[in-house]
């Protein structure tokens, strides 16, 4: 199975998270403690081991350090987007090299899971915090699966070259989000931005 290294590097992002929950209690979403069985699980079934955590956590701060630093920038938007990249290049290199050959073949469907999970947690958390009615939950839910179901025949469309899925996928996201939008209240649109703001600073 080949390896996606992006979803190595958000493996480490939940490594991480766990081993912070395990010291304080303290989850994201909130700060709730719901997160940990995932952390857990992610961390069991890749078979990371406590040397490991330690290694990849200076990478992760110092990413989370560098990337703050790039937002808070007077940089243009695409200069920012470029050197966020570089970042996460870096990091996904960093990342590669702690994992074993066996991690780094389990981490795809590992990784799938707990983002399954995640995603479902994730919406439970915004719907609280938007106030989403039983209707918005529904027309939202309708949305990200039709955009799953989009992605994925683009991704498996063999007559199309890497930049026209890229191209392709880039416009999905972009369509999707503007669904997503039309969705919510004024009121509700409002706070969706101060949520992001707030994730982007963090």
């Amino acid at each position: 199975m080949k390896l996606k290294l992006f979803a190595v590097a958000l493996i480490a992002i939940f490594v991480i998270s766990a081993a912070a929950m395990a010291q304080n209690a303290q989850g994201t979403f909130g700060g709730k403690r719901h997160n940990q069985p995932i952390m857990r699980q992610v961390i069991k079934e890749l078979g990371l081991t406590q040397d490991q955590i330690s290694q990849i956590k200076p990478m992760l701060k110092q990413f989370r350090t560098d990337v703050k630093g790039v937002h808070e920038s007077n940089l243009p938007k695409d200069q920012k987007i470029a050197k966020i990249k570089d970042l996460r290049k870096q990091l996904k290199s960093s990342i590669m090299s702690v994992l074993t050959p066996e991690q780094q073949r389990k981490a795809p469907a590992v990784w799938a899971k707990a983002r399954r999970k995640m995603a479902a947690m994730r919406m439970q958390w915004m719907a609280k915090k938007l106030g989403l009615t039983a209707d918005q939950k529904a027309n939202i839910k309708s949305i990200t699966q039709d955009a799953r179901q989009q992605a994925k025949a683009i991704r498996t469309d063999t007559t199309l070259s890497k930049d026209a899925k890229k191209a392709k996928l880039q416009e999905l996201r972009k369509d999707t989000r503007a669904k997503v939008m039309n969705v919510l209240t004024p009121e509700q649109r409002q706070e969706m931005k101060t949520l992001r703001q707030a994730h982007k600073t963090a």
